[in-house]
């Protein structure tokens, strides 16, 4: 690391080279929001890049992979002008077979490019020189990477639905707001944006909160959802030992001159009574208002797109509101289940679902220690399993430093 640094006669380095080599987001370390240095993993930030790319998942970027990722790349461009104050990324100019051809040649024969395989730590030094004039924090970098790479694979399969002659006007409109979050996220990540906002990762997400649209009830999707499942699957309610449900509802992304629509996924786990499992698809429904309930769609993109859009902490927002059924009582258990599908989605990290249940637990022992109460370990979880707080109170926590 210290051999990256220019120094002076002495051997040293100047304070400013070093802040400035810090602040690059090609370098192993970061500043985080409390203004401490901590590491910064660029290869695992570039892995989901990297497996966007290599669509066989063999290791290998072949020249085909390559043309096709990154032609997409450009082509987003080209339909999608700079505004006044974008530069478009060097990376994503000029010819794609010379630029396939010259990642990772330094040292290499002209006659011998032609048989060069484009391996993943070629794809990290070529990503990491691209990547040095992005002014983006190292943090929004890594969730940048990640949502290009989404976007990638979601042209893939309108593509390949395409190609199939089932692309629908709603495939259609769907592929055009893609490729303009795509030519955003390349100009931010490669290039320069004069519409990058000051919110750490706000400047990267389309979608809103919005209030619920009155009358919008789980309960009564749950009902909507078990109609379809057991009229159109499997008919098996007088087995059925116990439910689990995964519920998500989000708002979609907003249209200019239509009110504001709701979506919502959700997939159910049935436990029966001969012990086993069944766990069915997620499917998707979008609240229709004027009927007062939820209609079954026929795929996931537009949801998949309006999750994308939200922020992290929006995205944390609506699993609590959707556990509390849109109302401000949220049980313990409901609160439980609400961080874990956080993790998985990578709302949160698993330190924070732990750090955050540590902070009502503290509250439930501060709370028994001051009415005098002996309480142990056992009783201490008791005691919180009965807790019921608020959505905002939840977010007021993670808000805390």
């Amino acid at each position: 690391m210290w051999s990256t640094f220019a120094k002076r006669e002495d051997g040293d380095i100047e304070y400013e080279d070093l802040i400035q080599w810090i602040l690059k987001p090609s370098t192993p370390l970061s500043v985080t929001a409390l203004g401490e240095l901590a590491f910064f993993d660029l290869k695992a930030a570039l892995e989901p890049l990297f497996w966007a790319y290599d669509q066989n998942r063999d290791g290998i970027i072949s020249w085909e992979e390559f043309m096709e990722a990154h032609g997409i790349l450009q082509n987003a461009l080209r339909l999608n002008p700079p505004k006044e104050g974008d530069i478009d990324p060097a990376m994503l100019k000029g010819d794609l077979h010379h630029c396939y051809l010259t990642i990772g040649s330094e040292g290499v024969r002209s006659s011998e490019r032609q048989d060069r395989r484009l391996t993943f730590a070629k794809f990290i030094t070529w990503q990491r020189d691209a990547l040095m004039s992005s002014s983006l924090a190292s943090d929004v970098l890594a969730k940048t990477l990640h949502s290009v790479a989404k976007q990638l694979q979601r042209v893939f399969k309108l593509s390949e639905t395409e190609k199939r002659g089932q692309l629908t006007e709603s495939d259609k409109q769907v592929l055009v707001r893609i490729l303009q979050h795509i030519a955003q996220f390349s100009r931010e990540l490669w290039g320069q944006s004069a519409s990058q906002w000051t919110s750490v990762i706000a400047h990267s997400f389309a979608n809103k909160w919005t209030a619920p649209v009155v009358g919008m009830n789980v309960q009564h999707l749950q009902e909507v959802f078990l109609h379809d499942f057991e009229a159109g699957r499997l008919k098996f309610s007088a087995r059925v030992a116990s439910r689990e449900w995964e519920i998500l509802c989000i708002p979609a992304i907003p249209v200019l001159n239509r009110p504001q629509a709701w979506l919502a996924k959700l997939r159910l786990t049935t436990q029966l009574t001969d012990g086993r499992r069944l766990r069915s698809s997620w499917q998707f429904y979008r609240y229709a208002q004027e009927l007062f309930t939820w209609h079954l769609l026929t795929d996931g993109k537009v949801f998949e797109v309006a999750l994308e859009g939200l922020s992290p902490e929006l995205q944390l927002f609506c699993l609590l509101k959707t556990m509390a059924n849109f109302g401000v009582r949220l049980t313990w258990s409901n609160l439980q289940k609400a961080l874990s599908q956080a993790v998985e989605m990578h709302s949160i990290t698993d330190e924070q679902r732990r750090l955050c249940n540590s902070v009502f637990e503290k509250q439930v022992a501060k709370g028994l220690d001051a009415e005098g109460l002996y309480f142990s370990r056992e009783r201490l979880e008791r005691v919180t399993a009965c807790l019921v707080t608020t959505p905002s109170h939840v977010m007021g926590v993670f808000a805390e430093p």
